[in-house]
C-alpha cells in the first residue's frame, strides 16, 4: 500500500501517528472488529521505471529558447534502483524544422539528440526514516532511496540553426514521474543549465519490489494495543494515476482478549491519487535542493513539480496464531503529503 513521493523537503514531510475515534471491539471477539493504524515506509529493495513522451512544452538549449509552435521531440527513459544504485539510459530527439531524416545543418534548423546511461539519482526520500520532519535525514548511509530525479552521464550533440551543439561527458538530469503525476510536465536538462526541456509524457510505469512498511495499531484513546508490518509488491501507472498492490501482513503485539489478531497472512489493494485536489506546487523547493549540489546550476521550468496524496482500500485474509482461527477483513487508509506516512481503519472478523 503506497503512493505518491515528492520532493525531500524537511517541512513538507508529516508522518502521521496517531489515529483518533478509532476504537476496538474486544467483548465479542467473533463480532466486527474496527482497529485504527498508522505507520511509513521502511525500506524499498527494487524499483523498475519506464516513461515516454512526445510533447515538450519548453526547449532551451546553449541559452536560446525555441518557439513553442515548432518542436519535433520525444524522449524515453528506463531505468533501474536496487537500493541506492541506478542503472538504465535516457534518450531525446529534437527536430524543429527540417525533417527528422534531413541531415542539413540550414540555418534555419534544429536537429538535437541526447543520449546518457544513468549512474546516480537526487533522491526524493531515503530509508530508513530517522528523523520524522526530514525524509533524506539518512543521507549518505540510507539502505535505499526513491529517486526525484535520475543522474546519467552522456552526450547532446546536434545543430542549433547553423551553430553545431557538442557536449560530451556532460551529467543529464531526468525528473521522475512521480514528482508530477497526471503526465504533468518533468525537467530533462543538463546539470549546468544548457539544456533544459520541460515534457509532458504519454507513459509513466513503475514496479516496486521488497516494499516494507511498518506501523502501530491504537486504540480509540491513543493507545498502542500491537504492531503490523507488511512486505509488498507494486505496479503503478503514473499516468493514470493508479496502482495496484498485493503482499504480506504480519499483525503482533495484541494480548488476551484480543491475542486472536496476532496473525500473518496476504492482502491486495488498490490505490488512487485524488484528482479532485490540486497538487502543492513544489518547483521551488525541487530548484533549491537541486542547487545545494556541489557543480549544479540549473532554473527548473515552473510547474515541473507537484506535491500529492494518495488514497490506498483492499482486503486482507489471515492466519491466526490461535489454531483454527482466521482474520478476514478490509482496510481503508489515506497517504500524507508527501504520500511517505499514512493512517487510516481496518475493520476486520475473526472467523
Amino acid at each position: 500500500m503506497k503512493s505518491r513521493l515528492a520532493v525531500g523537503i524537511a517541512s513538507a514531510l508529516v508522518v502521521m501517528l496517531s489515529v483518533a475515534g478509532m476504537g476496538i471491539v474486544t467483548a465479542k471477539p467473533q463480532a466486527p472488529i474496527v482497529l485504527g493504524l498508522a505507520g511509513a515506509f521502511v525500506n524499498v529493495d527494487s524499483q523498475e521505471y519506464h516513461s515516454a513522451g512526445s510533447n515538450a512544452t519548453l526547449v532551451s538549449i546553449l541559452g536560446t529558447q525555441l518557439p513553442r509552435s515548432s518542436y519535433n521531440f520525444s524522449y524515453s527513459i528506463n531505468a533501474s534502483v536496487q537500493g541506492t544504485a541506478v542503472s538504465g539510459g535516457v534518450r531525446f530527439e529534437l527536430h524543429v524544422g527540417e525533417s527528422a531524416n534531413s541531415s542539413s545543418n540550414s540555418n534555419s534548423s534544429v536537429s538535437v539528440e541526447g543520449q546518457a546511461q544513468l549512474v546516480d539519482m537526487v533522491p526524493a526520500v531515503g530509508f530508513p526514516l530517522t528523523d520524522p520532519t526530514n525524509p533524506l535525514a539518512c543521507l549518505p548511509s540510507c539502505t535505499s532511496e526513491v529517486p526525484g530525479y535520475f543522474v546519467g552521464v552522456g552526450s547532446v550533440q546536434g545543430n542549433l540553426s547553423g551553430q553545431p551543439v557538442s557536449l560530451q561527458n556532460v551529467l543529464l538530469l531526468v525528473e521522475s514521474a512521480y514528482l508530477n503525476p497526471f503526465g504533468g510536465p518533468i525537467f530533462i536538462g543538463t546539470s549546468d543549465g544548457s539544456v533544459s526541456i520541460a515534457t509532458t509524457y504519454d507513459s509513466a510505469i513503475s514496479q516496486w519490489s521488497g516494499v516494507t512498511s511498518g506501523g502501530v495499531v491504537l486504540d480509540s484513546s491513543g493507545n498502542l494495543v500491537g504492531q503490523f508490518g507488511m512486505t509488498s509488491k507494486l505496479t503503478e501507472d503514473l499516468f493514470g494515476g493508479n496502482e495496484t498492490d498485493h503482499g504480506q501482513i504480519a499483525l503482533s503485539g495484541f494480548v488476551s482478549p484480543n491475542a486472536v489478531l496476532n496473525s500473518h497472512g496476504e492482502f491486495h489493494g488498490v490505490s488512487m491519487i485524488p484528482t479532485a485536489i490540486a497538487g502543492s506546487d513544489c518547483t521551488s523547493m525541487a530548484n533549491a535542493q537541486l542547487n545545494s549540489i556541489q557543480g549544479f546550476s540549473v532554473v527548473l521550468p515552473a510547474g515541473t513539480c507537484s506535491l500529492t496524496s494518495s488514497n490506498s482500500a483492499g482486503s486482507f485474509v489471515l492466519h491466526s496464531l490461535v489454531q483454527g482461527k482466521n482474520v478476514k477483513g478490509d482496510y481503508s487508509i489515506g497517504w500524507s503529503v508527501p504520500a511517505i506516512g499514512f493512517q487510516g481503519t481496518v475493520i476486520a472478523r475473526v472467523v
